[in-house]
């Protein structure tokens, strides 16, 4: 596995974490993010807080899905905006399989 693969993938594992974490700013209750930070790992940090967090959610969208549609999606886009940055700096231009001009669909 090429240098900016592991990069990538350890990136991407921190996914699930980083939109829970959105999600429960968004209805304010705690998320894993700080547990994560203090060595609980991903799957233990994600299970503790996902059935509160999706019930706070439920709830508001039940009184206005569409309002609440719009602020969650900008929540979580503006969370994982960061993520998708760090993973172009690890895989360009170095880690593409295809080099630029070649790597485009036909």
């Amino acid at each position: 596995m090429s240098k900016a693969e592991a990069a990538r993938n350890k990136l991407l594992e921190s996914a699930e974490v980083r939109g829970l974490q959105a999600a429960a700013e968004f209805v304010k209750l705690p998320g894993p993010s700080c547990d994560v930070q203090n060595g609980l790992g991903i799957d233990e940090s994600f299970l503790k807080y996902e059935k509160d967090i999706i019930k706070e959610l439920k709830k508001r969208f039940l009184s206005n899905a569409t309002d609440i549609g719009v602020a969650l999606d900008m929540k979580m886009s503006g969370a994982l905006h960061p993520l998708s940055s760090e993973i172009v700096k690890a895989c360009l231009p170095d880690g593409q399989v295809r080099p630029f001009r070649h790597n485009m669909m036909a």
